[in-house]
């Protein structure tokens, strides 16, 4: 029902030290109708720091099976703050892109696509997946594609075909496992020129203002700048700007970054 984690998920160091820990630390997002089985959806809990490089994971990741079953109900446009969250998003995305015409975007976690189909004037093909939608009616329509899996496993060659011009992920980078593994997955299939935007709960905001309230089994990772930073390096690319969205559940971080170019000849 879950693994326990001995790596760090940046820099992959193995010296990871327990901060505190969380008995019987009840799973969020679930609603039940019966109380009878709910300490099935209690698990121990430990909070570990990357001695190396700092980076915040939790100590053990619960299977998405468990976390992501058919009683998850978080969706974007149930939350009274998305339609704020998504303004501030796009305003810093049109900032860096500097064109309101789109070309082949990419949301992983795309959740119920509110962002996207804000995005669809601007764009001329778009790209969504996300595992609510396994087994659920698509709501793809031509030059927009809806794919319902976990994007680990999807094969962008199959599902996708052109090169991604422009990647989105919103608050769902913390949820994953690997987050290199599934960056460089993206990257190596983006076009030579392509812009990524991530952005995660502010892990140095949530510390700064005791924010522990934004802890849980279903963000495994816990972002500050210096280890968003220190992935977008290892991925071989570099940071173009950032921004914080401080109104957003104790704060967001938002950064946008491409290729490294040069990425070698500066690490000669």
């Amino acid at each position: 029902m879950y693994k326990i984690i001995k790596k760090c998920g940046i820099c992959e160091n193995t010296n990871l030290t327990a901060v505190f820990e969380l008995k019987m630390f009840p799973l969020t997002g679930i609603f039940v109708k019966k109380t009878n089985n709910i300490l099935s959806n209690y698990y121990d809990q430990k909070i570990n720091v990357c001695k190396k490089c700092g980076h915040i994971q939790l100590s053990k990741f619960i299977s998405r099976k468990k976390l992501y079953n058919n009683f998850y109900e978080n969706r974007t446009s149930a939350s009274h703050l998305s339609d704020q969250s998504i303004k501030f998003f796009k305003d810093f995305l049109f900032k860096c892109c500097k064109k309101k015409k789109l070309d082949n975007i990419l949301e992983i976690g795309c959740n119920d696509l509110k962002l996207l189909k804000s995005l669809k004037k601007n764009s001329n093909t778009i790209f969504g997946i996300d595992p609510i939608w396994i087994n659920k009616k698509n709501p793809s329509k031509k030059n927009f594609k809806i794919i319902g899996d976990y994007a680990e496993t999807v094969n962008f060659k199959k599902e996708i075909k052109v090169k991604i011009k422009l990647f989105l992920n919103t608050h769902n980078l913390e949820h994953i496992e690997n987050p290199y593994k599934l960056l460089k997955k993206v990257v190596n299939f983006a076009s030579d020129d392509a812009l990524f935007f991530i952005e995660v709960p502010d892990a140095d905001l949530m510390i700064k203002n005791y924010r522990f309230d934004q802890i849980f089994h279903q963000h495994y990772h816990y972002f500050s700048f210096n280890s968003l930073k220190n992935l977008i390096k290892r991925l071989k690319c570099k940071v173009i700007k950032k921004s914080i969205n401080y109104n957003f559940w104790g704060g967001s971080l938002i950064v946008s970054f491409k290729k490294d170019n040069n990425f070698q000849k500066n690490n000669l």
